[in-house]
């Protein structure tokens, strides 16, 4: 009899340009030498349809093939390693330097922090970091595990088929690039106005403002998912008459019922205008927290969310930091 060839430990094909490298395998794939099986695998497979993907369009394999309890190598309270992780950081290397993946879904807490340096799996999923392994110039992704979405945490499952589309979109290149976005601070006062002018000539305007010490500390238009200006409201910036036009100009904007304004928790936008600067808004309101929570009513509807699920941007907690709202805003 010919000699029988080795199983393979992976799943999927070793030449997609998706590798989702997961902490561990479950009991049953550890029986059979596999990262996935059963249940869990049926799972993963279901995510992949809804993204428009196959098993083979992906490389699944475990960062530890010999266990199955995630508690013996991660702290969740302390969201570090309990062991050392010196063999693990070589493997993960081998696997990714092995593979043509362009981009890696780091499957849980311990591929996450081993491949990219994040401790925080929940606030980190669905954004994407550069790979921190040495010699691997690729881009990662931390996702929730597909071994917790089978008897709880059914919405995970819908998470992960978002980030997989997600993944798939950016699988062209290793290259780590971001959608482009270039907010212009306005301190000029004859700019600021010609910019809320400018936005008055359009149809739709998104809005957002930044509150300091019950007061309005900035205030964001958009035109566009590129083009953006920030205008600060600061004592030391404008004189009293500059600052009296410009909320003038501000709320002719705001109160136009021919232009909409999007926003994202406009109502109390709304509301602190009104209470505040005697600004009522006016014409069609557009408010993406609502319109999160009426179409997934299950779902998180935070801007850290929003932000991870459907744009392309630096993770959110990494970009705001609430030390300092003014300069940050």
């Amino acid at each position: 009899m010919p000699p029988m060839r080795a199983r393979p430990k992976f799943i999927g094909s070793p030449d997609a340009k998706i590798l989702i490298l997961i902490d561990m395998p479950d009991r049953g794939a550890l029986k059979g030498d596999l990262p996935l099986s059963g249940a869990t695998l049926s799972t993963m497979q279901e995510c992949l349809h809804i993204a428009g993907l196959i098993t083979h369009d992906v490389y699944i394999v475990a960062l530890v093939p010999g266990e199955c309890e995630p508690d013996r190598w991660w702290n969740p309270r302390k969201h570090a390693p309990t062991r050392d992780i010196t063999v693990q950081l070589d493997t993960a290397r081998r696997i990714v330097q092995s593979s043509r993946a362009n981009i890696i879904l780091a499957m849980g807490d311990l591929s996450s922090y081993v491949t990219c340096g994040r401790k925080t799996l929940s606030h980190d999923r669905g954004y994407v970091f550069p790979c921190t392994l040495e010699g691997c110039d690729r881009k990662v992704m931390p996702v929730q595990d597909v071994k917790n979405m089978i008897w709880k945490n059914y919405e995970w499952r819908y998470y992960l088929a978002s980030d997989l589309k997600k993944a798939s979109l950016l699988s062209d290149k290793s290259e780590l690039y971001y959608d482009k976005r270039e907010p212009i601070i306005v301190e000029d006062y004859q700019k600021a106005l010609d910019v809320i002018r400018f936005c008055e000539q359009h149809k739709v305007v998104s809005v957002d403002i930044e509150v300091s010490n019950f007061q309005v500390s900035h205030m964001g238009l958009s035109i566009s998912a590129e083009l953006g200006w920030s205008i600060p409201f600061r004592n030391d910036l404008w004189s009293v008459e500059q600052e009296v036009e410009l909320w003038k100009a501000m709320a002719r904007l705001l109160s136009n019922s021919s232009v909409a304004k999007i926003g994202q928790n406009f109502i109390f936008d709304m509301h602190f205008l009104l209470s505040r600067n005697n600004i009522l808004v006016s014409g069609s309101v557009y408010d993406t927290m609502v319109a999160q929570s009426l179409i997934y009513p299950d779902f998180l509807k935070g801007l850290e969310f929003l932000g991870s699920t459907y744009l392309n941007v630096p993770a959110w907690k990494d970009t705001v930091k609430f030390k300092n709202i003014k300069k940050e805003s």
